[in-house]
């Protein structure tokens, strides 16, 4: 098993984007047993088995590995399903990290994470779950403009500062995405082939709960003009929808005219994106807004614009067509 670590690294001509790629540290070709068959058949195995033997390989001499080789085939060589293959895999990765660097990763790492830029249309949210000394699961929202992209997946860990994550469903042509830890700081490269492309790189920072402000009402949230929009709102919304509208709000963007007169705001809950979002637009005194209903599976319409109580704005259209557009719309007339 321990015989040769392979690590690919190519750069996109257009974009300069690390793009990663692995395979089991052994020879598949010429691949016979079970287990060894299995490990080559499934990329998330192929990743734990490279990266164990890199792991060895800098932490370990050579007769030290081939005396732990033995006692480690003969464990994994038992295995009968996957989920047996990945327990001996990340156990065996468990007892070459310290618990204290475990721990400390853990910590570090464990929560929500902002994007930060110079655009105020572009946001993004990482939240990073799950931890083991192998790797972690991720959700990645990001949203440009009205149209939101997310990713999610478990990335393995190459080293202190790195993880690797690559779409374990797709072909050589896979969303990859590599994530590199500073002191106070998440970069993350992407591959084209993603939906959230980052570019050269997007930087995300942790957010704590002392930074994240308590909003109670959607005007303190910045999403209505004047206490006077917010108390007609809420009036026709009712508490119970109100409510909704309060519970989505989690990142905010602000959002290019698409109906005439018309500068409208979204929301959303990073990681549940289609499942917890709404949207309001405004003109002077007037309002337009839908939020998601998902206990109900439906979305709730509201406006205090007599003529369009029954005709949806084309910005709020287009929102539901990229959210929930299976869902029923239940119109709220004046």
């Amino acid at each position: 098993m321990l015989k040769k670590y392979f690590l690919y690294l190519t750069l996109s001509c257009s974009f300069l984007l690390p793009v990663l790629s692995f395979a089991a540290s052994f020879d598949c070709a010429n691949s016979q047993s079970f287990a060894d068959k299995t490990v080559c058949q499934h990329v998330a195995l192929s990743n734990l088995d490279s990266y164990l033997n890199l792991l060895s390989s800098e932490k370990m001499d050579e007769a030290t590995q081939l005396k732990k080789q033995g006692a480690f085939l003969t464990q994994r060589d038992a295995c009968k399903s996957q989920q047996c293959f990945k327990h001996v895999y990340t156990q065996a990765i468990r007892n070459l990290l310290t618990p204290d660097h475990h721990s400390l990763m853990t910590s570090k790492l464990t929560g929500d994470w902002l994007l930060k830029n110079s655009d105020q249309n572009n946001v993004g949210n990482l939240s990073l779950q799950s931890l083991t000394s192998s790797g972690f699961h991720f959700n990645l929202a990001l949203v440009f403009g009205a149209n939101t992209r997310s990713e999610s997946g478990d990335a393995i860990f190459l080293d202190d500062h790195n993880a690797f994550y690559r779409d374990p469903t797709q072909n050589s042509l896979a969303c990859t995405l590599h994530f590199n830890f500073s002191v106070d700081s998440i970069v993350i490269f992407s591959s084209p082939s993603c939906d959230t492309s980052l570019g050269d790189g997007a930087r995300f920072f942790k957010i704590s709960a002392t930074n994240q402000p308590h909003v109670t009402t959607l005007y303190e949230a910045g999403l209505l003009p004047t206490k006077a929009t917010e108390i007609a709102l809420r009036k026709l919304v009712g508490e119970e929808k109100y409510k909704l509208f309060l519970d989505s709000i989690d990142v905010v963007s602000q959002n290019q005219k698409v109906d005439q007169h018309l500068s409208f705001k979204t929301t959303f809950v990073r990681g549940i994106a289609n499942q917890q979002a709404a949207i309001i637009l405004i003109n002077a005194n007037l309002f337009w807004a839908a939020v998601l209903d998902s206990e109900h599976e439906e979305i709730d319409y509201f406006t205090n614009e007599v003529k369009s109580s029954y005709n949806l704005p084309l910005s709020i259209q287009k929102w539901i067509d990229s959210t929930q557009p299976e869902w029923l719309v239940k119109k709220h007339p004046l």
